[in-house]
């Protein structure tokens, strides 16, 4: 029984990653495929960020001071949507206990948190991050893996 159950949420894990794919590819989400295009990249205090198609995706954060890690929602007048791979470092994850997001915000990789020691605290099951599944922590509970209603975001990679 456990094993049908566990075929059935990863394949469906799969059709559902297949069809964010396929969506993604042809422009039905909110990103645009930035990658394809020249960034801008701009520096705003601490952050380090580029600059797509009107919008801003910080690509690193030069020093992040005591354990709250705080993401504006806007960076040189342009709407912060996007947080690169890897924008903080690993020493840098480590010390955060409080993050904080902007409404704006619409991509990035749950990697980019699961090194916080605000990740580690959260239980097991989907963790949240306001709005946002942040990633799949522990075992997925009772075999469901059941997304909260008004959930806005789910980031990338967040149940590999």
């Amino acid at each position: 029984m456990k094993k049908k159950i566990i075929a059935g949420v990863i394949i469906s894990a799969v059709v559902f990653a297949a069809a964010w794919g396929i969506l993604y590819y042809n422009g039905f989400l909110d990103m645009e495929l930035s990658y394809y295009n020249d960034p801008i990249y701009e520096t705003e205090g601490e952050w380090v960020y580029s600059v797509y198609d009107g919008y801003a995706e910080i690509d690193s954060c030069r020093r992040i001071a005591g354990t709250a890690l705080h993401i504006p929602d806007t960076l040189g007048g342009y709407p912060v949507k996007a947080l690169g791979w890897g924008f903080i470092s690993d020493s840098q994850a480590k010390r955060i206990r409080e993050i904080t997001v902007p409404d704006t915000l619409t991509y990035f990789r749950m990697n980019n948190f699961i090194s916080t020691r605000w990740y580690k605290n959260q239980p097991d099951g989907v963790v949240y991050l306001g709005d946002i599944a942040v990633g799949l922590k522990g075992e997925i509970p009772d075999g469901k893996l059941i997304i909260k209603e008004g959930t806005r975001v789910i980031a990338g990679c967040a149940f590999r």
